[in-house]
């Protein structure tokens, strides 16, 4: 008991070192983004201004992240809390839309969002709520054909709950394996398609 405790935190504090590690030279990336940003080589087109723009998002997200998993690891309870605001859950689609538009734009598959103006705002972590867009989008981003359209649509069930579905035109998960998904760290075989 004792040894496997020791490497348990042995493994702990490594991943803690690892993410303390990682904000740096991503911190050093992103100020040389910010310097292109300033002009400071010189003036910039639209589309790279917005690129470039773009990135900046995508890395304050992923320090973000890094800070969460660092708190993760800190905690003895290895848990971490929810910040709740309340938010238009459009906005955190359009954000994980952004995540992942590049890798929709390399198979030509168009993201469609529907989704009411009116929709009621949601109270949340919108940060985490983002996180599980951007795996189920990037899920169907990789099993779906190229050319293909992935919908996303919302539909208020009562005052307290709200159902979202993401539909692809991939193979779907097989029947058989639906119990497992929400376990850790599972994976279908890749040669499967869903």
């Amino acid at each position: 008991m004792g040894v496997f405790l020791k490497r348990a935190n042995t493994r702990t504090e490594l991943a803690a070192m690892l993410i303390h590690d990682i904000r740096s030279p991503l911190n050093s990336l992103l100020a040389y983004i910010q310097l292109l940003l300033n002009n400071t080589f010189g003036e910039l087109n639209e589309g790279q201004q917005n690129m470039l723009e773009k990135a900046m998002v995508l890395g304050d997200q992923t320090l973000d992240m890094l800070e969460d998993m660092n708190e993760v690891y800190k905690s003895e309870q290895f848990a971490f809390t929810l910040e709740k605001e309340t938010f238009r859950i459009s906005r955190v689609i359009d954000q994980a839309m952004l995540n992942l538009w590049v890798q929709a734009d390399q198979k030509d598959i168009k993201i469609k969002k529907e989704l009411s103006d009116k929709f009621p705002l949601i109270k949340g972590d919108a940060f985490q709520i983002q996180r599980v867009f951007v795996n189920l989008i990037e899920n169907a981003i990789k099993y779906s054909p190229e050319g293909s359209q992935i919908v996303i649509s919302a539909a208020q069930k009562d005052k307290r709950m709200a159902e979202f579905s993401i539909c692809d035109n991939g193979g779907g998960i097989p029947e058989d394996k639906l119990k497992s998904i929400f376990q850790k760290s599972y994976r279908i075989n890749d040669t499967a398609s869903f």
